[in-house]
């Protein structure tokens, strides 16, 4: 916690800094392990009540979740017949940076891309991935999965257009010692075609 905050006066003439007394209970509650957004109460040596805002930015545990580095070997990629994925360098299909997994095929496509995970602690996680796509047939299906000792939660996807970004998630539990497998699945007709980015595995709790 900072010791003081700046000051300015109502002549416009800043001060140094004034001492703060924060409320330790609400630092304490600061969890540094959950993303979140937490205030802090304080008093400064003037009795002003003033409030700390802290931006905690949730951990991925995503190895190369937006496909930005070139080695993509974290990756697994599984196709039935030709594989119809490519990492695409287009900013304007990424939902962030220049890279993206695209897929389009002149034949039907069944293919699951998916990455294995270790070494997490024990607790709640969640899981999710950017969507979007277009031209599926009502028979197509695209779903984001989580794999956890050979139990599998899943979200189905629907994608309805360009860069209309669609945000799956699941949520699931690990034990100490525990690998977690994500991965979206995807079985559609030909012609079909989208991008995914930006995976994401984030401790909740």
């Amino acid at each position: 916690m900072p010791d003081g905050i700046p000051a300015v006066y109502n002549d416009r003439s800043k001060s140094d800094l004034i001492p703060v007394a924060w409320d330790e209970g609400g630092a304490e509650n600061c969890d540094t392990n959950v993303g979140g957004i937490y205030e802090i109460k304080g008093i400064t040596s003037a009795g002003i009540s003033v409030t700390l805002t802290v931006k905690v930015e949730a951990f991925n545990y995503v190895s190369n979740y937006s496909f930005e580095d070139e080695d993509t070997s974290m990756w697994t990629i599984t196709a039935e017949g030709a594989d119809p994925t490519d990492y695409q360098r287009n900013s304007q299909d990424a939902h962030t940076g220049d890279m993206s997994l695209h897929y389009w095929s002149e034949s039907d496509m069944d293919f699951t891309v998916s990455q294995n995970v270790t070494g997490l602690a024990s607790g709640k996680y969640r899981v999710e991935v950017f969507s979007q796509g277009g031209d599926f047939n009502a028979d197509s299906m695209l779903l984001l999965f989580a794999e956890v000792n050979g139990e599998e939660t899943t979200a189905a996807i629907v994608n309805n257009g360009w860069v209309n970004w669609q945000n799956p998630q699941v949520e699931v539990d690990i034990s100490e010692g525990e690998d977690l497998c994500i991965g979206v699945r995807v079985k559609a007709n030909a012609k079909a075609w989208g991008t995914f980015d930006d995976f994401m595995i984030t401790k909740i709790g």
